[in-house]
């Protein structure tokens, strides 16, 4: 019986530490983009940008294709001058007071050992963290 009392804490141990570590937060939502990059599943890192609610349906769709077109096409061509990315990092997380919007910067490194910080706007999007092209 204690045996089942201390298996059953440590699950639950377990189980908090992970739910809490995996948090929906802007540099989470950052660096999961940028790891699309990384492995070039340009499609994923597209679906991770917030478009104009406005938008029909068939115009999402032909947005969606030109910027993942544009990012195999130029995306590619960098990543493979650089030695592919290596690793990303958040150096920084600042959420604005209404909770609505935020800047997440990251810093990666390349195959070749040259490391690059990026700053990215995010907006929060239906309960989720996405990156946002406004300017």
């Amino acid at each position: 019986m204690r045996k089942c009392i201390y298996l059953s804490f440590v699950m639950l141990c377990v189980t908090l530490i992970v739910g809490c570590s995996s948090g929906n937060t802007p540099g989470a939502a950052a660096k999961k983009y940028a790891g699309y990059m990384q492995s070039g599943n340009y499609e994923k890192f597209v679906d991770g940008i917030a478009f104009s609610d406005e938008a029909s349906a068939e115009d999402l769709k032909q947005a969606k294709d030109m910027y993942v077109a544009m990012f195999k096409e130029k995306g590619d061509k960098k990543l493979q001058e650089k030695g592919g990315i290596k690793s990303i990092e958040v150096a920084s997380e600042t959420i604005a007071e209404d909770g609505k919007t935020a800047v997440v910067e990251l810093s990666m490194t390349y195959g070749n050992g040259e490391t690059d910080t990026d700053k990215v706007d995010m907006v929060l999007d239906n309960g989720n963290w996405k990156m946002s092209m406004k300017k």
